[in-house]
């Protein structure tokens, strides 16, 4: 998912901001752009949060939120995390125009690109 660097940037500047209002206000302004909704990247975020590593590297942030190191190794785990998210997986991925572009499906999927304008 190509987005995920733009999301991981966001989450290291929530946690970061400690979950403020500010922070929130921030991921506002900035989930549109990982075809999220406010609500998506907070249950994302709280999921991330459970985990005991991220939960500790998100503390360490917290007491020292302009250390580069701590972002960047927050950021390096957030990726890692989020690339094998199954919450991620499962949120519908929409397309630049407001369309659905993905969703992880299972079964069999048959296409029929046919018109009918009736």
């Amino acid at each position: 998912m190509s987005w995920i660097p733009t999301l991981v940037n966001v989450l290291v500047n929530f946690f970061a901001l400690g979950g403020t209002a500010a922070a929130v206000k921030l991921a506002e302004s900035m989930v549109d752009k990982c075809s999220l909704t406010i609500e998506e990247f907070l249950k994302l975020k709280d999921d991330l949060q459970r985990m005991p590593e991220v939960a500790a590297q998100v503390e360490a942030l917290q007491q020292k939120p302009q250390d580069s190191d701590l972002q960047a190794q927050l950021a390096a785990l957030l990726t890692q995390k989020l690339e094998q998210s199954s919450t991620l997986q499962k949120i519908v991925i929409k397309a630049d125009r407001g369309s659905v572009a993905a969703q992880k499906i299972s079964g069999s999927v048959s296409i029929n690109n046919t018109f009918n304008n009736d």
